[in-house]
């Protein structure tokens, strides 16, 4: 007599949930280039009608170069989006949504999705913060880099110290999690610069947790020095690890999945 088929094994499945994966987009162009950056950016066209329709066909392009890596990440939630340039506020709310639309339609995102887009005082505005926000962006990147007028020309950023106060309180208003990005160590950066500009410029700033990145080579006594002053306004400092170009990596850090 045959024995009978079990249908249930005691054995432990072999079948486990798929590890969560990070998403992050690249925009490639940028009002000007500055002359410091070496990331993969580009002037944008002189023309914002031909400026538009690159932008449109290059959305194209990236559903489809993420169409082809679907096989790859099948089943995996994506935790979190990090849109970065380049100068992704250079694209419209319509724009964003576009994408964004794309991105829900391919991949399985996470309720608690976080995602981040770049942008640059120079090209932004209330409206586009809005607009970005209604689109579905939750956590804005700001490149201030500095809000010392001689340092910004320095660096050939096109804002200014007051267009950079401006962005960041903006950014306040529309987006419960924003960073400000700053450079520290900068050629003729004296330390005491460093713990003047963020804290006079922004007196809101101390009314927020805070996320610092590690401390490293000649960065370390300006971020020693926002540290303390952060410390003695008794606020939350965090430092550590981070994520590719987004938040805080999370203990069991995703893969990353360029687009």
């Amino acid at each position: 007599m045959q024995a009978p088929i079990r249908l249930h094994s005691d054995e432990p499945s072999a079948f486990q949930v798929p590890p969560p994966l990070s998403l992050y987009v690249h925009f490639p162009w940028c009002a000007r280039k500055c002359p410091y950056c070496d990331f993969n950016s580009h002037a944008q066209a002189d023309g914002e009608l031909e400026a538009a329709q690159l932008r449109s066909r290059y959305l194209q392009a990236l559903r489809e170069d993420l169409e082809s890596a679907l096989p790859a990440v099948w089943g995996r939630t994506v935790r979190s989006v990090f849109i970065g340039g380049g100068t992704p506020s250079l694209m419209t709310g319509e724009e964003v949504d576009r994408l964004l639309c794309d991105i829900r339609a391919l991949l399985p995102l996470a309720p608690d999705c976080e995602i981040t887009l770049e942008a640059n005082p120079g090209t932004m505005e209330a409206q586009r913060f809005r607009d970005f926000r209604a689109a579905g962006v939750n956590r804005l990147s700001l490149g201030i880099q500095s809000f010392d007028d001689d340092q910004l020309t320095r660096l050939g950023r096109i804002h200014d110290g007051r267009q950079a106060v401006r962005a960041a309180e903006q950014a306040g208003q529309h987006f419960e999690r924003f960073n400000l990005d700053l450079m520290w160590a900068l050629p003729g950066q004296t330390v005491d610069q460093v713990e003047v500009e963020p804290f006079e410029m922004l007196p809101g700033l101390l009314g927020r947790p805070h996320r610092l990145p590690p401390i490293v080579d000649a960065a370390q006594p300006c971020q020693l020095v926002v540290v303390e002053r952060l410390d003695a306004e008794r606020q939350p400092v965090h430092t550590g690890p981070r994520g590719s170009r987004g938040s805080a990596a999370p203990p069991s850090c995703p893969d990353w999945l360029p687009a």
